[in-house]
């Protein structure tokens, strides 16, 4: 009987502990609040959004290209991301480029 309680155990914390972790690869569109180093804090308009085109994902770490409009021109800036421990959440940061 007391193997039984410590096999459900293991079971039980091997469960928690290979939780899936989410696929981002893929095209995103959606609305971007966010921070410019020269114009501090921004929110897009509801007319004009953000696309994530996620490239490559290996475990919680990803990297692909952001597109938006900004004064009137198409931007694209490479990021890199990883996915938080709850599965929902993900940050990304800039790479800045040349």
């Amino acid at each position: 009987m007391r193997n039984l309680w410590h096999l459900a155990l293991i079971f039980l914390a091997t469960s928690i502990c290979t939780a899936q972790i989410p696929n981002l690869v893929g095209n995103w569109t959606g609305s971007e609040t966010g921070y410019f180093e020269e114009g501090g804090f921004y929110q897009l308009s509801e007319n004009t959004g953000v696309n994530l085109a996620i490239a490559e994902q290996k475990d919680r770490l990803f990297t692909g290209n952001i597109t938006y409009i900004l004064n009137g021109i198409e931007v694209v800036e490479g990021f890199a991301g990883a996915i938080g421990l709850d599965n929902k959440t993900f940050y990304i940061a800039e790479i800045k480029e040349g």
